[in-house]
């Protein structure tokens, strides 16, 4: 019996000990990251709840405050209101009173006249004479109308402008290049000016050089090469003259059809239709879309057709292309 009870006196030591043991372990180990953990979900329902809180009563605070910042406007503009239909209402009034003192001081003065009868029966209206005035014999005569379009369109016979690119929007003398300046200036050569010898071209550049001061007005002529269509001039500085292959034959030219002219600011304008026209075809010269076949009249073609301004000044020196 003795060993027994020492054997359950053993047993609870043991499972104290054991219970003990786990206790110390669970402390050493997971009391603290519990303990944490445990903290940080009370932290944050409290700080959820605070800012709950805190929210609903801001949002109650800031209703308030707009409730009566708006109900104080309401009553700012119906007072605003008021006084100005007040004002309206006596405004009224004063001319109502006014037009009433008029009407009775004028019924006031027809009775004591005795012009009550607004109808005179025995009314004859006095005779008049009507006195004829002379005509005048030095009238004056109207100035005659000027035909801009027969006085200027001629500029535009012996001009022509091979650069495609310059009937798009704006293009000012000023800004152009040489070439384009001498592929301008080529289109004023007649046919005296240019030798044929067999496939060769030529012509000198002392005449494309007046050509180009009686076009542009300036000195500033400089020789380069440059083409035109399947010409290509190239200078030759020792000749003193443009020279040029003829290869193929050319089927392409530029023609213009004037329809206005008149002057602006002293700067003389000429209006014409502009085509480009290769091997009996008639294109558009600003988007190269073809219109037609080769006509007489461009203006057959109407608003197919691209609409150019060039402008000149007095001394019929070109100022500028515009694309309307």
């Amino acid at each position: 019996m003795a060993n027994k009870k020492d054997s359950e006196v053993l047993d609870k030591k043991t499972l104290e000990k054991f219970r003990k043991e786990i206790k110390d372990d669970f402390e050493r180990n997971y009391k603290d990251e519990i303990v944490k953990e445990l903290s940080d979900k009370v932290s944050e329902e409290v700080t959820n709840r605070f800012n709950t809180e805190y929210k609903n009563q801001l949002i109650d605070e800031v209703t308030v405050d707009v409730k009566d910042e708006i109900k104080f406007r309401i009553e700012r503009e119906e007072k605003k209101i008021y006084r100005h239909k007040s004002f309206k209402i006596f405004r009224l009034s004063v001319y109502l009173l006014v037009l009433l003192g008029i009407i009775g001081y004028v019924a006031y003065r027809l009775y004591i006249t005795n012009n009550m009868d607004l109808v005179r029966y025995d009314y004859e209206p006095p005779k008049t004479t009507q006195a004829v005035r002379p005509q005048e014999e030095n009238k004056k005569q109207e100035e005659p109308q000027i035909d801009y379009k027969a006085l200027y369109g001629g500029l535009l016979d012996d001009f022509k402008i091979y650069d495609y690119t310059l009937y798009r929007d704006f293009h000012k003398a000023s800004d152009l290049t040489m070439v384009q300046k001498l592929q301008m200036a080529y289109s004023k050569l007649s046919d005296a000016d240019v030798t044929v010898d067999g496939s060769i071209v030529s012509f000198k550049s002392s005449v494309l050089r007046n050509y180009y001061i009686q076009l542009f007005g300036t000195d500033d002529y400089e020789p380069e090469s440059f083409n035109i269509y399947n010409l290509s001039f190239a200078y030759s500085a020792q000749k003193g003259e443009y020279i040029a292959i003829i290869y193929t034959e050319n089927v392409e030219d530029v023609a213009y059809e004037v329809f206005d002219a008149g002057v602006e600011n002293d700067i003389i304008y000429v209006k014409a239709y502009a085509a480009r026209l290769n091997n009996g075809k008639v294109y558009n010269i600003k988007n190269g879309r073809q219109v037609g076949t080769a006509t007489d009249k461009l203006s057959d073609y109407g608003n197919k057709l691209s609409v150019i301004t060039i402008r000149f000044n007095q001394d019929k020196n070109f100022v500028s292309i515009t694309n309307e």
